[in-house]
């Protein structure tokens, strides 16, 4: 079935991207200055950039072609000595004329502490 096979390909994507900016924000120091809600820069110059209708990694697009992000929002609270950084996305495929959509959402604690 295209549909089961368009969310499959959506969660596999969707979980992959989250891995991969988790694993930085747990290990790098987020440069609060220059973080917005669709842009996260660290103070080692690593950048995560939602330019629709990719997210970057300095400048390479962690999601396939076929995939979409469709938006994305980057929150910090940077308020505390463990800083938290909420990631909403949304994804998107189109298999035959159809389009499906997926939302994630996470909050990843820094292990950096400043």
């Amino acid at each position: 079935n295209d549909r089961l096979r368009a969310q499959q390909e959506l969660s596999q994507n969707g979980r992959s991207i989250l891995e991969n900016m988790a694993k930085t924000v747990r290990e790098k120091s987020l440069d609060t200055a220059l973080t917005d809600e669709d842009t996260l820069t660290f103070l080692d110059g690593t950048v995560f950039q939602y330019t629709s209708p990719n997210i970057l990694k300095n400048g390479s697009s962690m999601n396939p072609s076929s995939t979409r992000v469709s938006s994305v929002i980057f929150s910090q609270d940077a308020t505390s000595a463990q800083p938290l950084i909420l990631i909403l996305m949304r994804l998107e495929k189109t298999y035959r004329g159809k389009t499906e959509s997926m939302d994630f959402q996470t909050t990843i604690s820094s292990r950096v502490y400043e």
